[in-house]
């Protein structure tokens, strides 16, 4: 996409998002301002879309972690998270409580803003379909899961 392309979708974008902020609580608002341009905000419809892939993707338990008798993962520490993934990977933050739509941010900048997201709901997950998921827990622990079931 070039410059003058980007720049339009972005300005489109932020008119969106102005118009959708009235619909979000306060706390949310300022975690989309913390993780700054570049954020996108999805509709409910698009949410839900996304919400019930990643479902079929992962297998959850009853109590809402992704169960790992069926999936690859590894624990990390927010240090070691960072070190996993590139700045310019996209992904979508998803939360276990509220009816805050899922968003997407660059990695990076969710994982530096992991108290700010954490702040929304007790329990969040980053995202990418098809590739990984990592699982940001209350309890503190951090893992990330691959998609291929063992």
């Amino acid at each position: 996409m070039d410059a003058e392309k980007k720049l339009k979708l972005e300005k489109l974008l932020e008119q969106q998002r102005r118009k959708d902020k009235l619909k979000f609580s306060s706390m949310f608002d300022e975690c989309v301002d913390a993780l700054g341009n570049g954020t996108i905000i999805y509709s409910r419809d698009q949410s839900d879309i996304i919400y019930n892939q990643m479902q079929e993707e992962y297998r959850f338990t009853f109590f809402g972690r992704i169960d790992e008798k069926y999936h690859t993962f590894k624990e990390f520490s927010n240090k070691e998270l960072l070190q996993a993934f590139s700045n310019e990977e996209r992904c979508l933050i998803l939360w276990s409580h509220g009816n805050d739509p899922v968003i997407e941010t660059d990695v990076v900048r969710a994982i530096n803003h992991l108290e700010d997201l954490l702040t929304l709901s007790p329990d969040i997950w980053i995202y990418k379909k098809e590739a990984y998921i990592v699982e940001c827990y209350h309890d503190g622990v951090i893992r990330k899961f691959r998609n291929k079931e063992e």
